[in-house]
């Protein structure tokens, strides 16, 4: 193996799991050099770090405030998340959560606080990473050079190779030891899927067509509104998360209801709307039977489990 990979794989496993500031910074590294975030000089690649750190900023956002996860508390980007968070609900009349796309116009009408709060952790990370990161048993790798002055990361084309020939043992190294660290301080489900994503800028959707028109079918004429029991026509029908698609981060069906179209989202469902939510899907399994009914397996795996109600205590939380 290469020994430039095993170094990379040798850093990654070595990080200890009470800080997630060498994940977000190795991942980050990584993909900047995949999404062509550098320039080539004299043969060489240079990366600013200004790039690395607003991939930073963006992993933060997405995991403490779009899927409401801690990683401790006591490190910079968290403050620096939190005061962002206060700041964009400020003035907003829903506190449903935002992916870091969501919050684009939000940045660009505060620039200068955005562009000091990079300033703010990039100097956290040349402080206590950027250098710290390349130190493997007190012997100093040649993942890259770090230019402190020009607050720069350079690598050889060489090394630029390795690192894509081999990006998915990298990355799949790095969300495992950075969900290891986050699930000390969380219950919520999917922590591996969402340290995965994090790189989001905007939801992917999925396509649920079959899971609405089951549904459709289900209600037949007595269609109504899962929430208020008012009459619903069909075109006016959307598909609802009960427990929220960012803390669940699953489209199970057990999990889905019929709304109104105009209906607006809520951060955490009324218990009565969970309630009704588990007698609903016993309603389902005694209409189609345990085997028969479609999505075969997903009502019966949260009527076994208690999926509604341990999700539904673990939310509140």
């Amino acid at each position: 193996m290469d020994k430039y990979l095993t170094d990379w794989i040798a850093i990654i496993d070595s990080m200890k799991n009470d800080n997630t500031y060498k994940a977000s910074w190795g991942k980050a590294i990584i993909e900047s050099l995949l999404e062509k975030d550098y320039t080539t000089v004299k043969g060489k690649i240079i990366v600013e770090e200004y790039f690395i750190v607003k991939r930073i900023l963006k992993y933060y956002w997405n995991l403490n405030s779009y899927f409401g996860l801690t990683q401790g508390r006591f490190l910079v980007v968290e403050k620096i998340i939190e005061d962002m968070h206060n700041q964009f609900y400020k003035r907003r009349t829903s506190d449903f959560p935002v992916l870091f796309g969501g919050i684009e116009s939000f940045i660009n009408r505060n620039s200068i606080s955005y562009e000091r709060n990079l300033g703010k952790l990039m100097k956290a990370i040349n402080d206590n990473v950027a250098y710290r990161f390349l130190n493997y048993k007190r012997k100093k790798t040649n993942l890259y050079k770090l230019d402190l002055e020009k607050k720069a990361l350079i690598f050889t084309k060489d090394q630029l190779k390795c690192i894509k020939d081999n990006k998915k043992v990298l990355l799949d190294l790095i969300h495992y030891k950075w969900t290891l660290n986050i699930e000390k301080f969380n219950l919520s489900p999917k922590i591996l899927k969402k340290v995965t994503n994090v790189n989001l800028a905007v939801s992917k959707k999925k396509n649920l067509d079959k899971h609405l028109y089951f549904l459709l079918k289900y209600h037949g004429e007595n269609l109504v509104d899962f929430y208020t029991g008012e009459k619903l026509d069909s075109s006016n029908a959307k598909l609802d998360h009960v427990i929220p698609v960012y803390y669940i981060y699953s489209y199970n069906m057990w999990n889905l209801v019929l709304t109104n179209k105009k209906r607006k989202k809520v951060s955490i469902p009324l218990e009565k709307d969970i309630e009704k939510l588990k007698n609903r899907n016993i309603n389902i399994m005694e209409t189609y039977g345990p085997k028969s009914y479609p999505f075969d397996g997903d009502f019966e795996d949260a009527y076994n489990n208690n999926l509604v109600d341990m999700f539904y205590d673990a939310l509140r939380k």
